[in-house]
């Protein structure tokens, strides 16, 4: 069909509507007979396509620009063969070899780089400052791709190219293989002299890229260079550092790798921490952590018997980097962390240890202060109102002399207390120990300054002592010369109660009595939720002993109800003040009874054992909580010390003192086998099990998938990452595609219907005007002669005068021919006009 549409005069140069001539349409569909036969007939591969300029979307460019970036190898030697102009530029400024490097297509290439005309453009740019390696490396690839990438680039390497040339933003090659993943890719162009301290318009470095992939290989060879290892700490625009994009990719081995490489787990950003932002983001922070702190823990070459043999306990993991920071703000972090075990890492454990034997002094004198407030505040509720209560009002000099010894207590206990909740109000308030601080603070203090102290509970005590003595049969319930049960004595029992209560959890922060008070506010926590659970089933046995048993008078009230049914849970029922006092009732016989089975037996029994199942747990995280203890009073001390650094008006020479003592050194070497050690024997037992000699072998750690605590990790969670962020590209690029072409059909309809009306206002045309040449025709000769050709319709014939009107036979024709498009043997064959024979007037 193609050859008859040439052999009829179809020009071989007419463009479709969207500018294409018929060699594009041949090579677009891969037609490789139709582009032999359109370049035997004359066709240019060097003829640019001239796309409507309302399509944006179509790129102008050659019939080989477009066998190349198609792969057809077979077009693209048909159209060399004529020794095309490999110099032309397509729409985009793209070289043929751009287009080449661009499908990775190794034989085009080598096709294309033995020619020297393109060997001269290898270092052009296209319009997005583009060279031919990255090209080369515009999209992802996986792993057989990337070893044609690794070829690709060989071949280029032999050419004279820019292997350090940068598009608009800034990228190089070498940053774009370290964004794609491509290690091996990253490997060939630093051993071809790449610069990888290049930075991007957006001041990232190839660590950034390496790290928004997720591709701990490529990070790894990175990082073995000696120049990069100062760049780890580079901000780009977002401030955002290397470290902030591993997170964000999920790769705890890029964490781990920049974290041993000069990153720091103190490093702060919009004041988050790197240890907090881990913790946060990465279910497997723990595996990080743990890996970093074995490899700051070292032993010496020599036997562990040697009285020489050493372990090194190595904080710089922990030591912020900044002077004049919290020490130990990465610990705290990790208390207050679903990690909290890791603070029986030996290395953190000797820590604390060493930090905490600096500073114990200044624990034991804070103990010491709180006991002596202990004291003075029992004594002076036992004083004002105990059995023999003292008359202040002739004793007001030792009122006020308990006064200003409370507000002098006050401000020494509660300013670290107050710093602390500042500093970490979202951790501290949820603490129980907290509330418990607040409550006997606030409480002594409505106690101890309470106005009506003084007198009017006095003066109740004399109204009571006189009337005793004028009526000497008053009831013996109420006896003389006891306070009245006022709001004051209420909230002292209050008071007192809760202030030997903060002593003991005070105690808590002590090594040798920590375990065991962290034991008991366990149990305490397991007991309340047990009591919640079944607390209904004691609401409705009190309910019933209270509608029975209403004549005594333990059941007299529902809260005096509810108070004898908890106290019944001992055993203690008195079933003969039962009987002895009112005729039971069968029905309470059956209640006294069920409630001796469920809750005496059943329940209380429940509750011991639950009591005793909890000792062995606790007893493991016993050690975990002393720690966290001890770690958030070093804290609070710390952060004690950055306040009265900032008050001028402290004296230096006493901060200095102060703060001098809490401070420890970066390393601490301990002889185990010697007398005297700073750290404890199980920390050196534990540092011994997992410590390695003095020359660490970082690379080696790998980072098992089964050790990651969340299930999606364990399935592959970069990899996954890495799939879900590709698909998402593609989806959105077969959108932009969708709608692009969705764009493209709507112009070519819209153009479709102009051509046809524009057809249609031809043959009308054509059609009047024959209709007026057939009239005046007939009017010269007159009336037919019989034996004359007989016209069915005057369009039949038509004079010879008619001009020759445009070929009908367009590009549209050839168009169909070029696609293989099946002709329909039942369409009208349009003949040119100026074939058609009709007869002469002389001869009608």
């Amino acid at each position: 069909m193609l050859r008859v549409l040439l052999d009829h005069g179809a020009k071989i140069g007419s463009l479709d509507t969207l500018g294409n001539t018929p060699l594009h349409l041949a090579v677009n569909d891969a037609w490789h007979e139709g582009v032999s036969e359109l370049l035997k007939r004359g066709a240019s591969p060097n003829a640019m396509s001239v796309p409507p300029a309302t399509i944006k979307e179509v790129v102008v460019e050659t019939p080989l620009h477009a066998a190349i970036r198609r792969r057809d190898m077979a077009s693209v030697t048909l159209m060399m063969d004529l020794e095309p102009d490999l110099s032309l530029l397509d729409g985009n400024n793209c070289s043929m070899l751009h287009l080449a490097a661009q499908t990775r297509s190794i034989e085009l290439v080598k096709k294309l780089v033995s020619e020297p005309t393109v060997v001269k453009e290898c270092n052009n740019k296209d319009k997005n400052g583009r060279t031919v390696l990255h090209a080369a490396l515009s999209e992802k690839c996986d792993e057989d791709a990337e070893l044609q990438v690794i070829e690709l680039i060989k071949t280029l390497s032999r050419s004279v190219v820019d292997i350090n040339a940068a598009n608009y933003v800034g990228e190089t090659p070498l940053f774009l293989a370290a964004r794609h993943g491509l290690s091996g890719v990253v490997e060939l162009l630093l051993s071809l002299g790449s610069d990888p301290t290049i930075l991007t318009t957006w001041r990232q470095s190839v660590l950034h890229a390496a790290c928004l992939s997720g591709s701990s290989d490529t990070l790894d060879i990175l990082l073995q260079r000696g120049d990069l290892k100062n760049m780890v700490l580079v901000v780009d625009n977002e401030k955002c550092r290397a470290f902030d994009y591993a997170v964000k990719s999920w790769s705890v081995r890029c964490c781990y790798l920049l974290l041993i490489n000069g990153e720091h787990l103190g490093n702060i950003k919009d004041g988050v921490t790197n240890c907090e932002l881990m913790l946060e983001h990465l279910p497997s922070a723990s595996q990080v952590l743990k890996k970093l702190f074995d490899s700051h823990v070292h032993l010496s070459e020599e036997s562990q018997h040697d009285p020489d043999f050493s372990i090194t306990f190595d904080y710089s993991a922990l030591l912020p980097e900044e002077k004049g920071t919290i020490q130990c703000s990465v610990v705290s972090e990790l208390v207050h962390s679903p990690f909290e075990d890791l603070i029986k890492h030996p290395l953190l454990e000797s820590f604390l240890y060493v930090k905490w034997c600096r500073i114990q002094k200044y624990f034991y004198t804070g103990v010491l202060l709180y006991g002596i407030f202990l004291i003075l505040h029992t004594s002076f509720v036992m004083l004002t109102f105990g059995s023999s209560p003292i008359d202040w009002h002739n004793h007001i000099n030792m009122l006020w002399t308990f006064r200003a010894g409370h507000i002098l207590l006050y401000v020494a206990l509660l300013l670290p207390n107050v710093v602390m909740i500042i500093a970490n109000f979202r951790k501290y308030i949820k603490q129980v120990e907290t509330l418990i601080r607040f409550v006997s603070f606030m409480s002594s203090a409505v106690v101890v300054f309470s106005s009506t102290v003084d007198y009017k509970a006095l003066e109740v005590i004399d109204i009571s002592k006189n009337m005793a003595s004028f009526n000497a049969t008053s009831a013996p319930a109420s006896p003389s010369g006891h306070l009245p049960m006022t709001a004051e004595r209420q909230m002292a029992a209050v008071s007192v109660f809760f202030v030997w209560v903060e002593f003991m959890m005070l105690l808590g922060r002590y090594p040798m009595l920590g375990s065991y008070i962290l034991m008991f506010t366990g149990v305490a926590k397991s007991m309340i939720k047990f009591l919640l659970s079944f607390v209904f089933v004691l609401f409705g046995f009190s309910f019933s002993f209270h509608v029975l048993f209403q004549e005594l008078p333990v059941f007299e009230t529902f809260t005096l109800s509810f108070v004898k049914t908890l106290m019944m849970m001992s055993g203690e029922i008195a079933y003969s003040e039962f009987i002895l006092a009112m005729d039971v009732p069968f029905s309470g016989l059956i209640f006294l009874s069920l409630y001796l089975f469920m809750v005496a037996v059943l329940l209380a029994n429940l509750f011991i054992g639950l009591a005793v199942n909890d000792i062995p747990s606790l007893q493991k995280q016993g050690r975990i909580h002393r720690l966290a203890k001890q770690a958030s009073y070093l804290v609070a001390y710390e952060k004690l010390l950055l306040v009265l650094k900032s008050w001028t008006s402290f004296p230096r020479p006493l901060l200095r003192l102060v703060a001098g003592r809490s401070r420890i050194k970066p390393k601490v070497e301990v002889f185990p086998n010697r007398k005297e050690t700073i750290v404890t024997r199980e920390n050196i037992r534990e540092a011994i099990k997992l410590g390695h000699l003095d020359s660490p072998t970082e690379e080696t750690y790998s980072f098992d998938d089964d050790s990651v605590s969340s299930p999606c990790l364990k399935s592959g969670q970069k990899h996954h990452a890495e799939e879900m962020n590709a698909l998402k590209n593609r989806i959105d690029e077969l959108v932009k595609c969708c709608n692009s072409t969705q764009q493209q059909l709507n112009l070519m309809h819209r153009l479709l219907d102009t051509h046809t009306t524009q057809i249609s206002l031809q043959l009308q045309q054509h059609q009047r005007t024959m209709q007026e040449m057939y009239d005046r025709a007939f009017r010269e000769n007159g009336t037919l002669q019989s034996n004359g050709p007989h016209i069915s319709h005057p369009l039949t014939t038509v004079p010879t005068t008619v001009p020759a009107t445009t070929d009908i036979i367009t590009e549209t024709t050839i168009a169909a021919a070029t696609s293989n498009t099946e002709i329909n043997t039942n369409a009208t064959l349009i003949v040119p006009l100026n074939e058609v024979r009709v007869p002469s007037p002389g001869k009608m």
